[in-house]
């Protein structure tokens, strides 16, 4: 008795010890393969609008929470997202490090919920659940696919809403765990409350958490002892009250989602019949599962299928048949097996709003989207390899690839270090899709102006008009590249065409002053006196054109028009230095 009563004592201190071990095996692995992202800039791709061009994360943290919460980018809000950023801005401004250490941070936090999460789902045998729970995050930390996620400063939108939903699906557990089955006591339980404001949480960082409520079904699923009326005591009317509010939440934040973004989906879904969206759902999920077992060739945009004929290439008609198939089988063979049913679940509850029938993108797929929903199936691999005998050289082989999934991720971190290593990426994975590649081409001409590289600048707008000759970005870009090499004939030739195309009203403004610049300092001066006239006209208190047209008048000898322009710039700008200094030496040489 004594014995017995002794090994009881040390049982909890080796199970204390192995979970603490999992845990910084987890956050020192998960480090070292995801660490090249904290090199990483910003890259225009989102980066712009969420962050280095956003004014509203310029502001002092908490001082504008109402413009926060209405601010919209692509049709739908993140405000906590966006308060983060704005925190960083505060304290870092631009500096790209704190943003990606934060991301990485954060990634680590849900790497460490995650392994608790499944370490509350699988609570027996003590070392199966902590050898599970380990597995599936570190598979989670590591996975190639993920790092899209992580890498890229935008994507703290999948970061923090992974971060509240575990929050969510813990506190949940330890309800029904610990709390009585009646719904008044769990009502009455901070753990309850806590979840709800979790799941709050989550969706204020990203909307794509509307799926959580069914995720709570699936753990009541989990949680029930085998029986046949398993699926009846999920949906008794006592634990269904309780959700209650996840529901009434989950509807409002998906009937936001209709009003905001259907309208963007609908525009983008009118170009294809529900039977080629189909398609497009069964090919993505198709890739989607292939990536997940070879992650090879990852790319951050998958460009939509061309039509040779009237017909798609025909791994889109194939793929639907050998999906069916596979589900069927699974069916089939795993019909009365808990953790494949969970698992499958537990992913297609995470992707379900993001396949093409009901969210037609830009792309055809995005990695991104798996971040969370491939946990399912981490669970379903993890289990599966548990339950059977590896012999050594089984073991050496899944060492091997591990190891590799780490390599590739280590690697495919450094794709976001800046635009021209990510759109060189771009374009090269995506040859004939004609928006990803000029796209992708003119912002590494963006990446080698800033650079200071000139004339390669120059040589990749080329290379943009090549793919698409309207593209109205691409001459912008050149003639401006052209303006500051002082080759002003070539630039004046592309405000030209720019001032054809469709270019929002703040750019025609610039273009204008632009070229009557380039006029200017072709000294004809007539035409650009005509290009000031004309954006005065539009923006009275422009004051550079102001400036230069009184330039352009002095050096004509229209001294009277030149002091005149002279003045208003004063009356603008009191303490306008040039003006000052230029009415001194108009007034000089006219004495």
């Amino acid at each position: 008795m004594h014995k017995i009563d002794k090994m009881q004592k040390i049982a909890p201190k080796k199970t204390l010890d192995r979970d603490l071990i999992y845990r910084i095996l987890l956050v020192i692995i998960v480090f070292i393969v995801m660490s090249p992202a904290m090199n990483n800039n910003f890259i225009n791709w989102d980066d712009e609008p969420y962050i280095t061009k956003n004014e509203v994360v310029k502001k002092a943290p908490f001082s504008n929470l109402e413009e926060i919460f209405t601010h919209k980018i692509n049709n739908f809000s993140v405000p906590l997202t966006l308060l983060s950023f704005q925190i960083e801005y505060y304290f870092f401004g631009l500096n790209p490090f704190p943003y990606h250490f934060n991301n990485l941070l954060l990634h680590l936090l849900n790497v460490v919920l995650m392994y608790f999460f499944i370490r509350k789902l699988v609570v027996s045998p003590t070392e199966t659940s902590q050898t599970t729970a380990f597995f599936v995050a570190l598979l989670f930390g590591i996975h190639p696919m993920n790092v899209e996620s992580v890498a890229w400063a935008t994507e703290r939108k999948d970061l923090l809403y992974t971060f509240f939903a575990l929050l969510t699906l813990l506190q949940y557990v330890y309800i029904i765990e610990n709390q009585s089955a009646k719904i008044l006591s769990q009502l009455k339980s901070k753990h309850y409350w806590l979840s709800i404001l979790f799941f709050v949480l989550s969706l204020l960082s990203k909307p794509q958490a509307i799926f959580l409520p069914a995720l709570l079904l699936l753990i009541d699923y989990w949680k029930q002892p085998e029986g046949k009326n398993v699926i009846w005591s999920v949906l008794s009317p006592s634990k269904l009250f309780s959700k209650f509010p996840y529901f009434i939440i989950s509807f409002l934040a998906g009937l936001y989602l209709l009003l905001n973004v259907g309208t963007k989906v609908y525009e983008k879904s009118i170009d294809y019949t529900f039977f080629e969206k189909f398609l497009f759902s069964c090919y993505q999920i198709g890739l989607y599962l292939v990536k997940f077992f070879f992650p090879f060739q990852l790319s951050n945009f998958y460009e939509y299928p061309t039509k040779s004929g009237s017909f798609y290439p025909m791994i889109f008609y194939i793929t639907p048949f050998v999906l069916i198939g596979l589900l069927s089988w699974l069916f089939w063979k795993f019909r009365t097996n808990k953790a494949v049913i969970f698992g499958l679940l537990f992913y297609f509850a995470n992707i379900f709003i993001f396949l093409q029938v009901f969210s037609v993108n830009t792309g055809i797929a995005y990695e991104r989207f798996n971040y969370l929903a491939y946990n399912g199936l981490f669970f379903i691999v993890v289990i599966f390899l548990q339950r059977i005998t590896l012999t050594d050289l089984g073991k050496l082989g899944l060492f091997a690839y591990l190891l590799l999934f780490g390599v590739l991720s280590f690697q495919r971190c450094k794709i976001w270090q800046n635009d021209i290593v990510f759109f060189a990426d771009m374009a090269r994975k995506n040859p004939n899709n004609v928006d990803a590649n000029k796209i992708a081409i003119k912002n590494m001409a963006d990446e080698l102006m800033e650079k200071n590289q000139i004339p390669a600048a120059i040589e990749k707008f080329t290379q943009a008009m090549g793919k698409d000759i309207n593209y109205e970005q691409a001459y912008l870009g050149r003639a401006y590249a052209y303006f500051i090499s002082k080759r002003y004939a070539e630039a004046i030739l592309d405000y030209n065409k720019a001032l054809t195309l469709g270019i929002r009203p703040d750019e025609r403004n610039q273009v204008i002053f632009n070229r009557g610049t380039c006029f200017m300092n072709l000294q004809n001066y007539p035409q650009a006196i005509t290009d000031f006239n004309a954006l005065i006209s539009i923006a009275p208190n422009y004051v550079s054109a102001y400036l230069n047209r009184a330039f352009c008048f002095g050096k004509s000898g229209d001294y009277e028009r030149a002091i005149a322009d002279y003045q208003t710039v004063l009356q603008i700008e009191p303490t306008n230095a040039i003006a000052v200094q230029q009415l001194g030496l108009i007034r000089g040489n006219m004495k």
